[in-house]
């Protein structure tokens, strides 16, 4: 049963382990889920709505080609305030963000398929775990139930072995006493009565007689 019971214990810390791992798996996904809907947006906008402003929201400096694209936002940002839309350069760097973004979008579903696979695996292994809990809880209360019954045997022939260590001692007993009392003459029926002895008795009464006339 402390086996049983050691066992139980590692399951659990290893359950607790995968479920903080799904949960931070799980903030990563929405996370990644996040920036790619922001990604796919903005890819779908047109000239006239045209903003940069959502791409700041994506923590650039943590995904591919990041680098590249805060440089051209900032000069970006920098020529916009100068020149309108058709100026040329500003041109160019709008066709840039929207090529480097679109190198974004792969990358991120990627790491979206990656984080999936993870969870599915860590689910598995919470799965398993969780059977193996259940196989350990099982084997204790078998053990449990073995462990009574071996005392209901136990406290059943505890009772036989005095009952018969009774028994053992009464009929030793018994022929001890057989033996302390033994019969020397086997028994017999007198051919005439030992008491009263009529001519004792006679006998007696004469010469009590003469004895008692003599002296009075």
């Amino acid at each position: 049963v402390q086996q049983v019971t050691v066992n139980t214990g590692v399951l659990q810390t290893r359950l607790q382990n995968i479920d903080n791992r799904l949960m931070a798996l799980e903030w990563e996904l929405i996370s990644q889920e996040n920036k790619l809907k922001r990604v796919r947006n903005f890819l779908r906008l047109d000239d006239k709505n045209f903003s940069v402003k959502s791409l700041y929201s994506l923590s650039l400096d943590e995904v591919s080609v990041g680098e590249n694209i805060i440089g051209l936002l900032e000069e970006y940002e920098q020529m916009s305030k100068q020149f309108t839309e058709n100026y040329p350069p500003l041109k160019s760097l709008k066709e840039q963000i929207l090529e480097a973004v679109k190198r974004i979008e792969p990358a991120l579903e990627s790491n979206l398929a990656s984080l999936k696979v993870q969870q599915q695996t860590l689910n598995q292994r919470r799965t398993d775990v969780i059977n193996d809990m259940e196989l350990a809880f099982v084997a204790t209360q078998s053990q449990s139930s073995d462990q009574t019954d071996v005392s209901i045997y136990e406290e059943l022939y505890n009772d036989m072995k005095i009952q018969l260590e009774q028994a053992r001692i009464s009929y030793k007993i018994g022929d001890e006493i057989t033996e302390r009392f033994t019969i020397i003459d086997e028994p017999a029926i007198a051919e005439k009565p030992i008491f009263p002895d009529r001519r004792f008795i006679i006998s007696i009464s004469l010469i009590s007689g003469i004895i008692f006339g003599v002296v009075f």
